[in-house]
């Protein structure tokens, strides 16, 4: 080997010599390489010179970087030689070096040079001038040749010019179309992008397109039908268009420009609707109900018209284009999963047996699964060819810093000697050390000298597509030029990181600066200077540098992103049938599964997601959470597909390059949404492969890496509650954390329960302290339920945002007076309750979204609490201070006797008694408003008052108007006309009559306290409860006391003396002291006054008297009121029973399933974890709020099927009689019910085999019997 380098020196030196004395022929020479078929003999110089570029320089390069080692002690001479062979290569580059045309031949030699400089030690100034002259290689060395320099130099004004008028277009359009937003385009006050410019659902801008779609849309026509009819129109030419065949190019080219102008017409009338929506819309779907029905309408409108069949006729045309569009129109069709359309899509696709929109999805996927490979290998080459720069940057940098360090220890020796101080002669020879990475832009391209690299630096919002992978060349000359001449140790000023002239897209900023009059301002490529680099900011340059792999952008001609939201769009909602067709196509000749298919393009991208991967990741997963939710088949399909082994990777490898927290999450989140459609329904025999449409939840479980969901759980509940992480993402960002953490929570729960080994339980999951912070933090905002769904038990799990909305006093009152009379009828009963909780809710929730809406409501209870305390105060300050109003003098103590004004024990009673009372009417105030606010009592209407009329005279003759109006009522109404809202009213009046009469009334509000009481809430319903019938007795008897009224007026009216204070001058009068005297002391006592009886009267007198006392006694004072105290006493005891009968099912039974306690204590964990876990009634209803928040296109299969039902009143999902914990014995009551049947049907075979042997025995005597009776016919004949 040593002696080829000593023949290599020698050829080095003659060809070096040959070029310094023939520079021209020598360049010549480089240009052309000698003909390999040429006979006879090849001139020397010419094969050398090619020789050293093509063979040697690179073979010097694979030797000392990858197989050289020095070895001094065995070969001393080794250095010296190596230093001779850089010394002659040295002399060879000064005399080539300037000649080079050809970028390959630079490229070689750096490469090679810098492998051998970094293994030679020769002067570090060699290094330095090798590397100031060509370490950035083609940029900094011109190798044009003459011919090229004249070239450019000629057209260089007209390319500038180019350039100018280009910029110019640009901005033209952007001037002429307006902003890209939705106010600009329709006038409509919302700022957010109009359209996605150069995406794949583009559309035109400016105010001709929007005139041109108003011609085919008036909006000033009364029904939606109307208002779109013209844009039938647009579909009689998409029809006409596809039944056109024989055209010659020019008219086919024409015919597509007006099919793509009429499409995008026809997208125009949806989208212009759509973008009227926030872009929040989907979290208050209900609050954008009449823009969002109105879209549907327009949907509809054009579907009437066969836009859809029409449109996806144009699948068959040959342009890209036109297939993009019509792919946009569907998308727009299919918004927010019209299910009209979705049906007449199904009748098109089973009714015609159309395969082209099958093939044509299938084809676009193989295109964008084509161009993904293709990107994913430019990647690889650029990465690897960037690396291979870099290793050569770092050896000849170590190189250089070796030689350096050489000569600072001749020079510290040299000043040693000099008796000079070590540490100055350290310090002298020490460098300064800087690190300096200035970076200018991400969206321009490094300066260069080419036409096309400064034409796309200065194109604005020009999309560039690289076809093809950057040179070697332009790699090493990148490398090196960031490396650059500050590795020779010079020193600059740097002050970090400087973003200069950086500019969004959608920067609404002058299109004109000082430099041009029609450019914007350049954005420049990354500029990094380094000086004095160490390993680590090598390294860091290397991952600077490594992001210009991720702006290699290869044209995707499949536009599947847009074909995965189509796909997905016409699945949204759980649309079986055409879940089931896009799997399986079996009326037509050949099915395509693009089921399967968008699950094995996911593999082709699971592996590298970076921040322009992921987007189409997210999607392909979205979609895939629309095949399979509710889908067995289609679960099955995408789990045999590996999709949990693509899941499995990309949580554990957590690698997204250059994401965005929301792109990171949004792509969890669609994770765990499919994981969630793949394992939330139980099935039976799921093991069985020939079963396999029962589901796949138990090998998705056993597939799933669990350990990294509970990781990335953890990781969430981090990232939203620790302290540490506080501050360090947005509000948006936090909320979208902590659901995804929810999620991925629900599904460790799911886990839990199809693990039947165990493994997977929360003791098994939660190693640290974080981990249980974790698990109770989910565990507190987490309810489940169970429900029945095709007669298997399913269990579903979601979020509870806040627990708080209900209100107790709510609980209170339900479980009171909910009929428990049967379990159907309980059930029914919740249902109905829960539609009024849920209103409550919401009304609550309103109240309490304002500040002072929320202050008057939160302390209803403690407002209660201090009207009670202080009106004891006030009645203590009564009792203790308050005497009657007297006149003391010498003669004596005269009280005063005509005046309700009290005099005081202490002359300062008065005023605390206004200051307390000051305070009680602020008070009463608060629980006025807060019950007002709370309850929000409404006006009668008209229908209700005389629906009352009718009760009250229909009441006692048909019971079942109570029913009726509890059933069409509202449990938690309160109406104004009602005694509560009157009670209140009052409360808040005598307060107020309280301050200003000393004191008095305030006596009223200690009776308060029995509307904070159970027991005597209880005593009070016991009087009221009845009230009517209480009225009607009552009246009764006043109807009585007017009877004896009228007779004592007659016959008894000289025995009334006023002057004991009986009066029966009038009827009036008479009739009020009967009823006075006659219920205190009754009305025998009335008459017995010995002085007011004459003497006169004879005994027929006394007689009548007799019958009028007796009967008085008997019909007033006895029966009359027996019959009030026994209403209130038998309905005190009507509630005394009820509450017991209450209690007990509280106590012994489970509302929603009506299992007795016992079945609980011998099976799962007893009844109280059973109706508190399993069974509880209010997670029901929080599960009937979160249904009612959330979209309904994003349920679940378990909650679109209770949904449904609900939309019907059906309630069969309730699991009545049946529980998870239970699950045991149902299994054990099937195996003995089936043994039974086993022996049934063997005791019942038997008894048949019995019964038919003895009937063949009898057969066969019978024959015996007759063959005998023959033979003895025979013998006697």
């Amino acid at each position: 080997m040593w002696q080829y380098f000593d023949h290599l020196n020698e050829d080095l030196s003659k060809v070096g010599d040959f070029v310094r004395k023939n520079d021209n022929k020598a360049k010549q020479m480089l240009k052309q390489s000698p003909s390999r078929s040429e006979v006879g003999p090849v001139d020397y110089n010419h094969a050398c010179l090619h020789y050293v570029f093509e063979s040697v320089m690179p073979f010097l390069q694979v030797f000392f970087r990858k197989f050289y080692s020095p070895d001094t002690q065995t070969h001393p001479q080794e250095g010296d030689l190596v230093d001779k062979l850089a010394n002659s290569l040295v002399s060879f580059v000064e005399a080539v070096g300037p000649i080079i045309t050809n970028e390959t031949h630079l490229r070689r030699m750096v490469a090679c040079m810098s492998s051998v400089l970094s293994v030679s030690s020769l002067p570090v100034k060699v290094m330095e001038d090798f590397q100031d002259q060509y370490g950035a290689g083609s940029k900094a060395h011109d190798i044009r040749s003459d011919s090229r320099k004249k070239y450019d130099e000629y057209y260089e004004p007209e390319e500038e010019l180019n350039i100018q008028l280009n910029v110019f277009a640009v901005n033209y359009s952007v001037v002429y179309g307006g902003f890209n937003d939705v106010q600009t385009q329709l006038g409509f006050q919302l700022t957010k992008e109009y359209t996605d410019i150069g995406g794949d659902e583009e559309l035109p801008l400016g105010q001709e397109f929007q005139l041109l779609l108003h011609c085919f849309i008036k909006k000033d026509l009364p029904s939606t039908s109307l208002v779109y009819k013209q844009a039938s129109k647009l579909v009689e030419q998409l029809s006409i268009s596809s039944t056109l065949t024989h055209m010659t190019e020019k008219e086919r080219l024409e015919q597509e420009q007006l099919d793509i102008k009429c499409l995008q017409l026809l997208r125009a009338t949806l989208h212009n609707e759509i973008v009227k929506l926030p872009e929040d819309w989907e979290l208050d779907q209900k609050g954008h109900k009449k823009q969002l029905a109105k879209i549907a309408d327009a949907q509809v409108a054009l579907n009437d018209h066969d836009a859809m069949l029409v449109v996806m006729s144009l699948l068959s045309k040959p342009g890209d284009q036109i297939v993009r569009e019509v792919l946009a129109f569907l998308a727009v069709m299919l918004f927010a999963g019209n299910p009209d359309v979705q049906e007449s899509l199904s009748q098109y696709f089973t009714g015609t047996r159309e395969e082209k929109f099958f093939f044509a999805v299938k084809n676009r996927m193989q295109m964008s699964a084509i161009a993904t490979k293709e990107k994913r290998a430019l990647e690889a080459q650029h990465q690897a060819k960037l690396e291979m720069a870099i290793e050569q940057a770092k050896d000849l940098k170590k190189a250089m810093k070796t030689g350096m360090i050489a000569a600072e220890q001749i020079m510290a020796a040299q000043m040693y000697r000099s008796k000079a101080s070590l540490a100055s002669s350290a310090g002298h020879g020490k460098r300064k050390k800087t690190n300096s990475l200035r970076l200018k832009s991400r969206y321009g391209s490094r300066p260069g000298s080419q036409m096309g690299s400064r034409m796309g630096s200065r194109l604005m919002g020009s999309r560039i597509s690289i076809n093809r992978p950057p040179s070697r060349a332009t790699l090493v000359d990148d490398v090196y030029s960031r490396l650059g001449n500050n590795i020779s140790g010079q020193k600059e000023n740097s002050d970090g990181v400087e973003l200069t002239n950086f500019k969004r897209k959608d920067d609404k900023t002058p299109l004109v600066n000082k430099e041009n009059k029609v450019m914007p301002m350049p954005n420049g490529g990354i500029e990094v200077r380094i000086d004095d680099l160490e390993d680590n900011e090598l390294e860091e340059l290397t991952a600077a540098v490594s992001e210009e792999a991720e702006e290699i952008e290869y044209k995707d001609e499949g536009y599947i992103a847009l074909v995965l939201r189509v796909l997905g769009l016409m699945c949204d909602g759980q649309y079986a049938p055409l879940q089931d067709y896009l799997r399986d196509q079996p009326d037509n000749i050949k099915s395509v599964n693009l089921v399967g298919e968008t699950a094995k393009f996911l593999g082709l991208v699971y592996s590298t997601i970076n921040s322009s991967t992921i987007v189409l990741v997210t999607e392909l997963f979205s979609t895939l959470v629309e095949f399979s939710s509710g889908n067995m088949m289609n679960q099955a399909v995408v789990f045999d597909n590996k999709v949990c082994d693509y899941i499995n990777f990309i949580l554990r490898g957590k690698h997204f390059q250059g994401c965005s927290v929301d792109e990171i999450y949004d792509l969890n989140e669609t994770i765990v949404n499919l994981i969630q459609a793949m394992i939330e329904e139980n099935a039976r025999d799921t093991k069985d492969s020939t079963k396999r449409h029962l589901g796949v939840a138990r090998e998705v479980v056993q597939t799933l890496d669990v350990e990294s969901l509970h990781q990335l759980m953890v990781e969430c509940y981090q990232k939203s509650q620790m302290r540490e992480y506080s501050g360090k993402f947005s509000d948006d960002e936090r909320h979208r954390i902590i659901k995804v953490g929810f999620s991925y929570f629900h599904v460790i729960c799911r886990v839990t329960d199809l693990d039947e080994e165990g493994k997977f339980n929360r003791k098994a999951l939660a190693k640290t302290q974080v981990d249980e912070m974790a698990w109770d933090h989910y565990e507190g905002g987490t309810l489940s339920i169970e429900l029945i769904k095709n007669d298997e038990l399913q269990k579903v799990y979601f979020r509870v945002k806040d627990k708080t909305v209900l209100r107790e006093e709510v609980k209170e009152k339900f479980k009171y007076e909910v009929d428990r009379s049967s379990p159907s009828n309980k059930l029914r009963e919740f249902m109905g309750w829960s539609r009024d909780i849920m209103r409550d809710i919401k009304y609550q929730r309103k109240i309490t979204a304002n500040t002072a809406g929320r202050f008057f409501v939160k302390f209803w209870w403690h407002a209660n609490m201090l009207i009670l305390w202080l009106s004891f105060l006030i009645g203590a300050l009564v009792i203790v201070t308050w005497k009657e109003q007297a006149v003391t003098n010498s003669t004596g103590y005269f009280p005063i006797y005509n005046t309700p004004v009290p005099s005081y024990l202490w002359s300062q009673t008065d005023i605390l008694t206004y200051v307390l009372g000051g305070i009680h009417n602020l008070v009463s105030l608060y629980i006025l408003i807060s019950f007002f606010l709370s309850n929000n009592p409404s006006f009668p209407k008209l229908a209700d008052i005389a629906a009352f009329c009718r009760g009250c005279v229909t009441r006692d003759h048909d019971d079942d108007d109570d029913d009726d109006e509890k059933k069409f009522g509202s449990n938690l109404k309160v109406r104004f006309f009602s005694f509560k809202t009157f009670y209140y009213m009052f409360f808040f009046v005598m307060s107020i009559l309280g301050t200003v009469f000393y004191g008095y009334f305030f006596a009223f509000h200690l009776l308060h306290i029995a509307a904070n009481n159970q027991l005597l809430a209880r005593v009070m319903l016991a009087l009221t409860k009845n009230g009517f019938s209480l009225i009607w007795v009552s009246i009764l008897g006043l109807f009585i006391f007017y009877i004896y009224a009228l007779i004592s007026f007659a016959f008894y009216r000289d025995l009334f003396e006023t002057t004991s204070g009986l009066y029966c001058r009038t009827i009036y009068e008479c009739m009020l002291t009967v009823i006075h005297r006659g219920l205190i002391i009754g009305i025998y006592e009335v008459f017995e006054n010995a002085e007011s009886v004459p003497s006169h009267k004879n005994f027929e007198f006394h007689a009548s008297k007799f019958i009028l006392d007796v009967s008085f006694f008997i019909i007033i004072t006895t029966i009359g009121l027996n019959i009030i105290f026994g209403i209130i006493v038998d309905t005190f005891s009507e509630l005394r029973d009820n509450k017991w009968q209450i209690d007990k099912d509280m106590t012994t039974t489970c509302f929603i399933c009506s299992r007795s306690s016992y079945d609980f204590e011998h099976q799962g964990s007893g009844f109280e974890h059973h109706v508190k876990t399993d069974h509880n009634q209010w997670a029901y209803l929080f599960f009937f709020i979160h249904l009612d928040e959330t979209r309904s296109n994003d349920y679940n299969a378990l909650e679109l099927y209770v949904s449904r039902l609900l939309q019907k009143d059906n309630y069969d999902f309730f699991p009545l009689n049946r529980a998870l914990s239970l699950q045991g014995e149902e299994d054990n009551n099937d195996k003995m019910l089936e043994k039974l049947m086993h022996q049934v049907e063997y005791l019942v075979n038997k008894m048949k085999e019995d019964e038919a042997e003895k009937l063949r025995e009898l057969e066969r005597k019978h024959q015996l019997q007759w063959e005998e009776a023959y033979r003895d016919k025979k013998t006697s004949s």
